[in-house]
């Protein structure tokens, strides 16, 4: 039975970002607006404002989605709270 590595290893860079939460087929396509393409992109955005812009997103909701990344990635630990929801 293959690991958690070898099934996200898989899969299309699209895939790994919809298992990330509030990510869904239409904010794949926004993120690309803002050049993020993979969860590395998200996880490493180093400007939220520019890429919350780019895409048409809220401060906030690209933070969190970051931050989501991050904890995807395993470089963020899953117990370090996300950012606030004020926008």
């Amino acid at each position: 039975m293959p690991g958690e590595a070898e099934r996200r290893a898989a899969m299309t860079d699209e895939e790994k970002l919809l298992e990330i939460e509030g990510v869904t087929p239409d904010l794949v396509g926004q993120l690309a607006g803002a050049e993020i393409h993979s969860v590395e992109d998200l996880a490493h955005v180093k400007d939220v404002d520019t890429a919350a812009s780019a895409s048409k997103l809220d401060h906030g909701t690209m933070a969190r989605l970051r931050h989501r990344a991050g904890v995807y990635l395993g470089e963020i630990g899953g117990d370090r709270p996300e950012p606030a929801l004020e926008g």
